[in-house]
């Protein structure tokens, strides 16, 4: 879903509905244009993923992996809730999970604005269907 168009920095966040499926993540798609995007997810295996995506013309697409880790308030169960935050500015990036500090990210691959997606299916499964509430976007002026 397009949460905004044309931002570099700002705020986002949103409470993702876990689905009944076992197989999900959802998060954020940021600084988005047609070749490449920063791709930020949690999924149901407790973890979190930055990676940098580009998409070559005649090429396919390539995954560059930036940054990972464990979640330890994630709540897992079918129909749970996690509220995301992410804060972005310049280079760096902060992330939140249901209110607590979970990563700063380094975005030095891509600084220039760009379109903001909340997302499901970021790590390329087919995506079960996400139901998410409460969506805030907040450009930094």
């Amino acid at each position: 879903v397009l949460a905004a168009a044309a931002l570099a920095d700002f705020a986002v966040e949103v409470i993702f509905l876990n689905p009944a499926d076992p197989a999900w993540d959802y998060g954020f798609a940021f600084r988005h244009d047609e070749a490449s995007q920063f791709r930020l997810s949690v999924g149901a295996d407790g973890a979190w993923s930055l990676v940098f995506r580009q998409e070559h013309p005649n090429n396919g697409v390539s995954e560059s992996p930036i940054a990972a880790g464990p979640i330890m308030n994630l709540r897992l169960g079918p129909g749970e809730a996690n509220h995301l935050k992410l804060v972005v500015a310049g280079s760096y990036g902060l992330f939140y999970v249901n209110g607590e500090p979970v990563a700063q990210l380094a975005l030095w691959n891509k600084a220039d604005a760009g379109q903001l997606f909340i997302a499901s299916g970021l790590r390329g499964a087919a995506p079960p269907s996400v139901a998410y509430t409460g969506l805030a976007v907040r450009a930094r002026p």
